[in-house]
């Protein structure tokens, strides 16, 4: 923003020290220009206006600021009382004394030259009684009668301008004083001083630029002109455009602002005129726009931030990615940071709702069931699973999203099912995420909290069951409730099988998660024993009858015969039982998983393969895909499309989704 000095005092003479002091008093001279404020790149103090002469400072060019009283113009010294019986002169002007009050002067009749004042300002002395010197600044004041009351001012032309002490006012246009080339100051500071009081000088920008009033009369109402909406100390406002700075020349310090009309304005054709959402002052400020933006990593999660289109360089050389408009930061399209988010968003819209489709038609149940030992659907349908394993928590926080991104490969191949495999410490915002897009692709979402993979602590169990019945979890879970199935714990493996699960079902079912309760077995998921015992009364200590059991089929699988056995007594008692895992080996030790593929195929039994990508170590083998979107590696392969019972020829999709 352009500042300027500040208009000067005129003094009486050396030898009036109490009028100098005066003059420092109501801010005569120059003054420091004001700190600015602005905590936003490229915008200056928006306080709406700047100090005035009169009350400390004086007024800068296009400030609309006063400037104090010239007191050698305006003021008569002590010892110099008028006496109006001894008038020098029938004619007189207005002088105001140092308290403002108004007084006719007469006009000096012998002292006549201005030149000859050198040392009282305007003023002489004649018969004792002071005179004001004709053809000085003093002398061209308001006319009056010397002996006769002070007229009352007429409405004149003037200006807005905002003064410190009074606020809005109009200040009179000057009438002698006829252009900035004939300012008596010439400290081009757009103010002079006739008719005893301060005027602005016709062709200067506080001339030009503020709204026109008539003096004495109320003021007009704020005018409604071109602006741009900023941010304020927190809070949107309208700053207009500069009506008459109109060329980026004028703005030394580039931050696109300069000072008109009493108020800072935005220069037209700098960035941040272009950035900014268009607005008109006095109005009420437009709602934010809605704009292009991308998902960007924020703690684990993801936020939304806009990408440039207008900006094109950096804010600073610590943010080389960044610019700055719309008075937001904002990502530039082709830097790095754009680059790594693989997911569009839009800034300032609102949030999509992501919640799935009710279901229509006849119902016979809330959502997925177990009858006897077979799933069935929301329709009643019976539903075989075939899925994949997807890791989400390890691959789709902190605006990652690889797994996400993955989904669309894998149902491509016909996969009804994704395991999520998910911890506690997920955003539950993401996992909202998550399952929609899995249903929006027909798949069937699992959910399961790897957290206590392991662990032999009841409580560390109940606490999975706390985490899904707490309530931003259970409004996500229950908004999928046609849809979703819940995975208790991933290889819980304490002994105390049934009392430990009884009581986190029995948690659960208290608080609100009525869907199909999946079980894995203990032993890391391997002991399909204490499935075998236990499945029975598990099930009928749980009030909604609802649950599904799992065995996750690795080394100790490593035979047809292994497989066979735990299926077929499985299948013959009524246990609703799915492989939650399996791989083609595990530790270095071979698993018999073509048996696996072939014999769930003929028993009708779900299966869910480990696992799409996220293996490091001794089961990096067990990755089906070299990346999100493939290629398959040969367990992908073999899985997806390639060996007999594979996904791609043995899934069908769950009847919600015809």
């Amino acid at each position: 923003m352009v500042r300027a000095h500040l208009p000067s005092c005129r003094t009486w003479s050396e030898g009036r020290a109490w009028l100098v002091a005066l003059c420092i008093g109501v801010g005569c001279g120059d003054s420091a220009d004001p700190a600015p404020q602005s905590v936003n790149p490229g915008l200056p103090d928006l306080s709406g206006g700047q100090a005035i002469p009169g009350a400390g400072a004086a007024g800068a060019p296009g400030t609309g600021g006063e400037p104090s009283m010239g007191a050698g113009n305006n003021q008569v010294p002590p010892g110099e009382a008028l006496d109006p019986n001894l008038p020098l002169s029938s004619s007189g002007v207005v002088v105001a004394d140092a308290a403002g009050a108004s007084s006719c002067v007469p006009l000096c009749v012998i002292n006549t030259n201005p030149g000859a004042d050198s040392a009282t300002g305007d003023l002489a002395t004649e018969n004792g009684v002071s005179c004001v010197i004709p053809g000085t600044i003093t002398g061209s004041n308001r006319s009056c009668t010397p002996g006769m009351p002070v007229a009352a001012l007429q409405a004149v032309p003037g200006v807005v301008v905002v003064d410190a002490v009074t606020g809005g006012r109009c200040a009179p246009i000057c009438v002698g004083i006829t252009s900035p080339a004939t300012d008596p100051d010439g400290n081009g500071d757009d103010w002079g001083y006739e008719g005893s009081s301060s005027c602005v000088i016709p062709g200067t920008i506080t001339a030009r630029g503020n709204q026109e009033c008539t003096t004495g009369s109320p003021l007009p109402p704020e005018r409604q002109v071109p602006g741009v909406v900023v941010v304020d100390a927190g809070l949107p406002r309208c700053a207009p455009l500069c009506l008459l700075v109109l060329d980026v020349a004028n703005d030394p310090d580039a931050d696109g602002w300069f000072y008109e009309n009493n108020l800072s304005c935005v220069i037209p054709g700098t960035a941040t005129a272009l950035a900014n959402q268009a607005c008109t002052t006095g109005g009420a400020v437009p709602d934010a726009e809605p704009r292009p933006g991308l998902l960007l990593a924020d703690g684990l999660g993801a936020a939304c931030r806009p990408v440039c289109e207008v900006v094109t360089t950096p804010s600073s050389a610590d943010a080389p990615d960044w610019g700055y408009e719309q008075n937001a930061s904002c990502v530039l399209p082709a830097s790095p940071t754009a680059a790594v988010s693989t997911r569009p968003c839009t800034f300032g819209g609102p949030a999509p709702t992501l919640v799935p489709p009710a279901l229509t038609g006849n119902k016979v149940a809330a959502g997925f069931f177990v009858q006897g030992a077979r799933l069935l659907d929301a329709y009643g349908r019976a539903f075989v699973i075939r899925g994949v394993n997807n890791p989400h928590i390890w691959y789709d926080t902190a605006a990652q999203y690889q797994a996400y991104a993955a989904l669309d490969t894998i149902a491509s191949y016909g996969t009804n099912t994704i395991r999520v495999v998910w911890e506690t410490t997920g955003p539950v915002a993401l996992l909202r995420e998550v399952l929609h897009r899995i249903v929006e692709l027909d798949m069937v979402p699992m959910v399961e909290l790897h957290d206590v993979t392991s662990s032999t602590s009841r409580a560390a169990l109940v606490d999975m069951a706390e985490y899904y019945a707490s309530a931003d979890v259970r409004e996500v879970l229950n908004d999928f409730r046609e849809y979703a199935i819940v995975n208790i714990a991933n290889e819980w493996s304490g002994n105390d099988f049934f009392g430990a699960y009884q009581e986190a079902v029995s948690y659960l079912r208290n608080n609100g998660i009525s869907h199909t309760l999946v079980i894995d077995a203990n032993g890391f998921g391997q002991n399909g024993q204490a499935i075998l015992d236990n499945a029975a009364t598990l099930t009928n200590a749980d009030p909604q009858k609802n649950l599904l059991f799992s065995v996750h089929m690795y080394e100790s699988f490593g035979t047809p015969a292994a497989v066979d056995n735990l299926l077929n007594t499985a299948s013959s008692r009524g246990i609703p039982l799915i492989v939650g895992e399996f791989g083609w080996q595990h530790n270095g030790r071979a698993v018999a998983w073509e048996r696996i593929l072939t014999q769930t195929n003929a028993l009708g039994v779900g299966y869910i393969a480990w696992s799409w990508l996220g293996n490091e170590g001794a089961t990096a083998a067990l990755d089906m895909a070299t990346g999100p979107n493939g290629p398959l590696t040969d367990w992908g392969q073999d899985v997806m499309a390639g060996a007999p019972g594979n996904i791609r020829s043995t899934s069908r999709r769950a009847s919600i989704f015809e």
